[in-house]
């Protein structure tokens, strides 16, 4: 099923652990340099910078062989449209297998965004040609694809376009169930939400190192979904659009306990287990229910309530500071992930694009010459 051979895939991860291992300090360069000799890796995986700029590429590069396809064929009917974007979603497929295949490309940017023009093409041949078909079927549908995707190509973002529009299947499976779900199409969202999360959580602990980075952007985007689902202003703006349902939200006390306390929890679970996923999650969660709340109610003006933030930040950071101190709790306000080189883009683009750098071997640049005459001999 997987695309990719599973002795590659192992020795990119252990190739990413020795990098991790060594800017941490754990381990020499020499022991990096025998590691990766011995678990030599030809998958190509470019740095961060230069995967966003393939992936661009390869995306204007498709939108424009696609005009060139479609002034060639003239596609204008409902049906022609959709064979044109069946055609476009074959030979994406098609140079996806073959660069994945011939040049070992895994998080390369092109890809990437090849897998996302395959979701993207089949969404515009339901679109066009079955205009009629319900949005359910659709979202099952788009499902599927990127669930086949993520499990062929070992996608994270793949993973989290599946689980999305799994979630959009259940929201609209609950709107065709009757008022009564209607009603309570929030704790039922939150439900699967935490069977989802539950089940994923089960998984980190026996998935292989194949999925290993799926399952962690999944848990992510699981806990912020589960949060959504539970915030009072998401609740209030899909009652009032949405559904159709004006007015107060029904048990809207409980989505404002809920909006302020799930963060809280996180930040809480994060400490009690040093989990810097749930820890870091809960703190972005916290600044968004401030903001939820802000948006409904004011009793400080705003450069005020930025002032009260800022001292409730500070006591905060140095209370914890204090408390998780490394000799009690583990703590420490050391990094333990490489420094992303973001700081110094120009110099990696350059040497990517340059084949890096020559270093002269001249050093006898200032040898040579008199300063008697002032130049006047003709030397220098």
């Amino acid at each position: 099923m997987i695309a990719y051979s599973e002795s590659e895939l192992y020795n990119h991860h252990v190739k990413c652990e020795a990098q991790q291992a060594f800017e941490l300090g754990d381990i020499s360069a020499d022991s990096r340099s025998k590691m990766e000799a011995a678990y030599p890796c030809k998958l190509y995986t470019p740095h961060f910078f230069i995967a966003i700029a393939l992936g661009l590429l390869t995306i204007v590069a498709t939108f424009f062989t696609g005009i060139l396809t479609w002034l060639f064929t003239q596609a204008e009917s409902s049906s022609g449209i959709a064979a044109f974007c069946a055609f476009m979603a074959i030979v994406c497929y098609f140079f996806l297998e073959w660069m994945v295949k011939n040049k070992s490309y895994f998080n390369s940017g092109i890809d990437n965004a090849l897998m996302v023009l395959v979701v993207v093409f089949p969404g515009g041949i339901i679109l066009s040609y079955f205009q009629d078909i319900p949005w359910i079927l659709f979202t099952g549908l788009i499902m599927l694809i990127a669930l086949l995707l993520c499990l062929r190509f070992a996608d994270a973002f793949m993973a989290i376009i599946s689980c999305g529009f799994f979630l959009a299947f259940c929201f609209l499976l609950c709107l065709k169930s009757g008022s009564a779900t209607v009603e309570y199409f929030p704790f039922l969202m939150m439900l699967i939400i935490g069977v989802l999360y539950f089940f994923t959580v089960k998984a980190k602990h026996r998935i292989k190192f194949i999925y290993e980075k799926c399952v962690m952007v999944l848990t992510v985007f699981l806990l912020l979904a589960f949060y959504a689902a539970g915030n009072y202003w998401v609740i209030n703006q899909l009652q009032s659009s949405v559904i159709d349902v004006p007015g107060a939200i029904h048990s809207g006390w409980a989505f404002w306990i809920l909006t302020f306390l799930m963060p809280l929890l996180y930040v809480v679970y994060g400490i009690i287990k040093k989990s810097l996923l749930h820890l870091r999650t809960g703190l972005v969660l916290v600044a968004l229910a401030v903001l939820t709340y802000r948006y409904y109610y004011t009793f400080l003006p705003l450069e005020n309530m930025m002032l009260v933030a800022g001292l409730v930040l500070i006591t905060t950071s140095y209370f914890f500071i204090k408390w998780l101190q490394p000799s009690r709790y583990g703590y420490s306000s050391e990094s333990t992930f490489i420094r992303p080189a973001w700081n110094n883009a120009e110099a990696l683009i350059i040497g990517e694009t340059m084949g890096g750098l020559s270093k002269t071997t001249d050093t006898h640049l200032m040898d040579g010459g008199s300063g008697g005459g002032a130049g006047a001999s003709g030397e220098y």
